[in-house]
């Protein structure tokens, strides 16, 4: 199968009512930079996950029954054996429909891959990560 014909067999799945019926609040996964070519080891995906609850933030997801973690190291992790896929490097974003920065993790990995302490470009840091640079830095 191609490359192509995966990655779009993969957004299908992500997509689907295996992740939204767990996740409703989730609107929509999209894949922002794959690798999937060459050494296992240097497979890595990036995805953004669009949520539909425009009050949800940093510190209240968990108490909304989401947590961005387990969605992509259990349910997204496990879609990854039925298109023969070992991607073990994902870096996720989460965003509200409106744009609104929620949480990020990164790998190090891939174009929108890094330090999940510091967010790049112009998307607010949370609180902690605000505190955490003042005292460091």
């Amino acid at each position: 199968m191609s490359n192509n014909r995966i990655i779009h067999s993969l957004l299908k799945m992500m997509n689907s009512s295996l992740i939204k019926d767990i996740y409703p609040m989730v609107d929509e996964i999209k894949i922002t930079d794959i690798n999937i070519d060459g050494d296992k080891r240097d497979n890595f995906m990036d995805i953004e996950i669009i949520v539909d609850s425009p009050d949800m933030d940093y510190h209240n997801m968990y108490d909304m029954y989401f947590d961005p973690h387990y969605l992509v190291d259990y349910h997204v992790k496990r879609m990854l054996p039925y298109l023969s896929l070992e991607i073990p490097n994902i870096s996720f974003t989460v965003n509200s429909k409106d744009g609104h920065f929620i949480h990020s993790y990164g790998t190090g990995l891939g174009k929108n891959g890094r330090d999940h302490k510091f967010i790049e470009g112009g998307r607010r840091q949370n609180e902690a990560v605000q505190k955490l640079n003042k005292f460091f830095l």
